[in-house]
This record gives structure tokens, C-alpha cells and sequence, in this order.
């Protein structure tokens, strides 16, 4: 079951919006080419340097940041765990409204 957080934007809904600001953070042709979803990895599967996952999460916040602080999220994780960072587990950080 999904958790559905109060604004009614569904985990689909999110994980859209997140490929849409991976778009515009690393070029629409780029995101098409390397076939992004939802297990992706930021690092591993989508090359993406610091400046690059800086970028994201500026634009994840201010799409999001009325919901979740993402940014400061981001700050309490392990350099191991964001490593391994993948869109859905933004996603599920968003939906959850953490």
C-alpha cells in the first residue's frame, strides 16, 4: 500500500516530478538516453557529481520544500547511503511527507 501524503500527490505523481528535475538538471536527452526510473542511482547510474546532486536537491526543494525539508534530509545521511541514493527513495522521502 502507498502512503498518500496529506497534499493527495501520489508516489507516481513524485517519482514524475523528480524524472522531470532530472531533466532539467542533466539535459531531457540525457535523461532519455539512460532510460531513468525509479531505482536508479543517483551516483552510480546516473553519474551524477556533487554539483549536479546540489542542483537537484535546490530544485527538489523548491518544488517540494513546503512539504519536506529534502536538503536538510539529505544532510543527516551517511556518505555510504548517499551513495546508493535512488529516485524512489526521494520519492518514498516526499510521499512520506517526512
Amino acid at each position: 500500500m502507498v502512503a498518500i501524503p496529506p497534499t493527495g500527490v501520489t508516489a507516481d505523481e513524485v517519482l514524475r516530478e523528480l524524472i522531470e528535475v532530472l531533466a532539467s538538471v542533466l539535459g531531457e536527452e540525457v535523461v532519455a538516453v539512460m532510460d531513468v526510473s525509479a531505482e536508479s542511482s543517483f551516483v552510480r547510474d546516473l553519474e551524477m557529481d556533487s554539483i549536479a546532486i546540489v542542483a537537484f536537491a535546490s530544485e527538489v526543494n523548491e518544488r517540494f520544500g513546503e512539504r519536506v525539508d529534502f536538503i536538510a534530509w539529505l544532510r543527516g545521511q551517511s556518505l555510504r547511503s548517499l551513495q546508493k541514493l535512488t529516485v524512489k527513495d526521494v520519492a518514498d522521502f516526499i510521499v512520506q511527507g517526512r
